[in-house]
């Protein structure tokens, strides 16, 4: 009832928090995502850690998620710089999270993949419809650069 309550009568909050709660396919991490990853680190591939993929601490140079939003505008502000997961198109890479991951940017992203793709197959759920709100793909990353440099 909360989330039909926060959209009655307001069409545009609505919208925003539908695009708020999108996730990303575990077959899109599986298969384009972890592709994204080996190419820019070939070294560590699956071994790479989240804040290797995004190092927020270098606020100047843009990781894989902030690089493939960047020239996209983001749905919610209008402004360019999106979240990774507002770059994707298609069912089978961006739909309603069904599933949200809790982690730590200290994870590796090839375990993480790992689990999403093991937690499909024991559920019998197809990885192209299984939806994952994970916060470095899906909370837009450009817009936390600007806060901290704003700090």
């Amino acid at each position: 009832m909360g989330a039909q309550c926060c959209s009655i009568g307001d069409p545009e909050k609505k919208r925003k928090t539908d695009l708020d709660l999108l996730g990303v396919s575990v077959h899109h991490l599986a298969n384009y995502f972890m592709d994204l990853v080996r190419a820019k680190y070939p070294d560590s591939g699956n071994d790479t850690k989240i804040y290797q993929i995004e190092d927020l601490n270098d606020l100047d140079k843009n990781g894989i998620i902030r690089e493939e939003g960047k020239d996209t505008q983001c749905p919610i502000d209008d402004r360019r710089g999106a979240a990774y997961v507002h770059t994707l198109q298609g069912a089978d890479h961006v739909g309603p999270a069904s599933i949200m991951l809790s982690y730590t940017w200290r994870y590796t992203i090839g375990d993480i993949v790992d689990v999403l793709t093991n937690y499909c197959k024991s559920n019998d759920l197809n990885p192209k419809n299984m939806y994952v709100w994970i916060c470095c793909l899906c909370v837009n990353q450009h817009r936390v650069v600007e806060m901290k440099k704003r700090k």
